[in-house]
């Protein structure tokens, strides 16, 4: 998967953004007042909202569901 970097583009492995996902997730999950299901939508949208560039969603829905 390519990505910007500070004026070039990088390949980085498919697992670049697992640490985001898996730290979005937990505090989203603590956000929750009820300890439940959290749809994927609203990770995926969380996680692309804080990312310093644009990424198209459908990357990252494929990736978090392997």
């Amino acid at each position: 998967m390519p990505i910007w970097n500070n004026g070039h583009i990088l390949g980085v492995e498919e697992t670049f953004y697992d640490d985001s996902l898996i730290k979005t997730a937990k505090k989203l999950h603590d956000e929750q007042r009820q300890k439940d299901f959290m749809p994927s939508a609203r990770l995926i949208g969380e996680v692309i909202g804080n990312l310093p560039q644009y990424h198209v969603d459908a990357f990252l829905n494929i990736v978090s569901d392997n």
